[in-house]
């Protein structure tokens, strides 16, 4: 599940869960992409274990222009782009 919303006017809030065996990397593409877009991370929780990870993310785009809900849709393909 990769799922992104607005948080409050200035943040969006990004959750991803995923089975995954190899952590690691799949948390590396993920802050790999985030930076790719342009976008600061207020905050972050990432947990991992021997099944997937999940992660709970708060970002603020660098172009507060963009319409909120277009910037969503946008990191959800990109993350499913990114993310094997």
């Amino acid at each position: 599940m990769i799922e992104a919303y607005p948080h409050d006017d200035e943040t969006l809030k990004i959750e991803i869960v995923r089975s995954d065996s190899s952590q690691e990397d799949t948390v590396m593409q993920l802050f790999s992409c985030l930076r790719d877009l342009n976008l600061t991370v207020k905050h972050a929780n990432v947990s991992t274990n021997a099944y997937g990870i999940h992660a709970t993310i708060t970002v603020q785009p660098s172009n507060a222009s963009t319409d909120q809900y277009t910037l969503c849709s946008e990191i959800e393909e990109a993350l499913q782009r990114y993310l094997p």
